[in-house]
């Protein structure tokens, strides 16, 4: 189908016997014919003779050239059968580049020598291949008119195609400014919850501290009156209100002190004067247990632990003994909960 001046020779996959010396000359004589044409022998892989729609009739011996379904003749060698088969092409289709302003899908897979165009009959047919399916676009007179149908509608196929890339990229742009967006969004949302969390925080240590400066006043306070008190009557200072037990005098190893006691002290303390110290010391949790205000929460669970023994009410037979159980308990509360906010 294209101009060359050179023959591709039979496939080497051929089937058919040698040639004699008359059959020799014929063949070279026809690939001389086909060289001076500017025509090309088409070889073929799947053809017993060699050439492209050449028939090797082994019966007859000879060689029938067929186009289209068209029979074109017998001849002595492939190679002439191969050039009436070229001449055929030619002759039909005048194989041409542009026609139109359009150019041309040229093709040696197709008989027609165009990409698409086949040879029904006398018409020529367009085909496209869309989806992987064949859609027809029409039957025309020469194969020149069906290669230029078959251009167009390739044109507007690949328009079509860009047109889909385009929206599909401008679909994903799309997506992904979305995708961000929303990424944006939630990092915010949750910069606003970690600093709505951290003043939250913030306001809840300021609000205990508050409460624990609070009690501190009220403790120094309640010390400054005892001392008062304690002066009028022209006792010790550890006489009045505040010690936990005992008849008068300053506050020694039986007695229960303003400020904090020792576990020895609380374990050797009579019952009456443990549930005098847990229901007199007010708000204040630390001073609840006998404890100083800067007492640790080990130390805070450790007397704890040995109040609860000694104030159970099931263990001891005294009429406030659960009412000073309940107190030492919601002080050791309210000391674990300060501990868990200082360690956040």
């Amino acid at each position: 189908m294209e101009a060359s001046a050179e023959a591709d020779g039979p496939a080497k996959s051929a089937k058919r016997p040698p040639y004699t010396p008359e059959q020799e000359a014929a063949a070279r004589a026809a690939e001389a014919s086909a060289a001076a044409e500017g025509l090309k022998l088409i070889s073929s892989n799947t053809s017993t003779s060699g050439y492209k729609y050449v028939k090797y009739l082994g019966k007859h011996g000879k060689y029938a050239a067929y186009s289209s379904g068209k029979y074109l003749g017998c001849y002595s060698t492939a190679e002439e059968a191969a050039l009436a088969y070229s001449c055929s092409i030619k002759d039909k289709t005048g194989i041409v580049e542009e026609a139109e302003g359009w150019r041309l899908h040229c093709s040696r897979l197709f008989s027609s020598g165009y990409a698409g165009v086949t040879a029904e009959g006398h018409r020529f047919a367009a085909r496209i291949r869309c989806r992987s399916a064949d859609q027809n676009i029409g039957l025309f007179d020469t194969a020149v008119e069906a290669a230029v149908a078959y251009a167009r509608a390739m044109a507007a196929h690949e328009a079509a195609r860009e047109k889909q890339r385009r929206a599909k990229k401008e679909r994903r742009k799309e997506e992904e400014r979305q995708r961000r967006e929303k990424e944006k969004r939630e990092r915010q949302q949750r910069e606003e919850f970690n600093a709505r969390y951290q003043y939250e925080q913030e306001q809840r240590k300021a609000k205990y501290h508050e409460q624990v400066m609070r009690e501190a006043a009220e403790a120094a306070r309640q010390r400054r009156e005892a001392a008062a008190a304690a002066r009028r009557r022209g006792g010790a200072p550890g006489a009045g209100p505040c010690r936990a037990g005992g008849a008068g005098g300053a506050g020694g190893a039986g007695g229960m002190g303003v400020l904090g006691l020792s576990d020895a002290t609380v374990s050797g303390a009579a019952i009456d004067q443990l549930v005098e110290l847990a229901l007199r010391k007010g708000s204040c949790a630390r001073r609840c247990l006998g404890l100083d205000l800067f007492a640790s929460r080990d130390a805070a669970r450790k007397r704890y632990l040995s109040l609860a023994r000694r104030l159970h009410p099931d263990k001891v037979d005294h009429p406030r003994a659960a009412e000073a159980f309940a107190a030492v308990e919601a002080a050791w509360r309210r000391i674990d909960e300060e501990a868990q906010w200082n360690s956040v």
